[in-house]
């Protein structure tokens, strides 16, 4: 392997990591504004629990699609 094949697939891989932190970052950002612009009308708790349902709903919905089997020959 030559070093400029090193290097393309290093930059590669160091872009990667930069965007997976910046788009952690974002999606932590959008979860506490998401609380925060609930808790406004809902309170604290309600804000959670909306939140949760919503996690739970979608959880649930990509636990169901990831069956591999078919419903009847368990």
């Amino acid at each position: 392997m030559t070093a400029d094949r090193m290097e393309g697939w290093l930059r590669t891989a160091m872009f990667l990591g930069i965007a997976a932190v910046i788009g952690a970052t974002g999606l932590v950002f959008l979860l506490i504004t998401a609380h925060r612009a609930l808790s406004i009308g809902l309170g604290a708790a309600g804000s959670l629990a909306t939140l949760g349902g919503l996690f739970l709903v979608a959880g649930l919905f990509i636990w169901n699609r990831g069956s591999t089997h078919p419903r009847g020959r368990e």
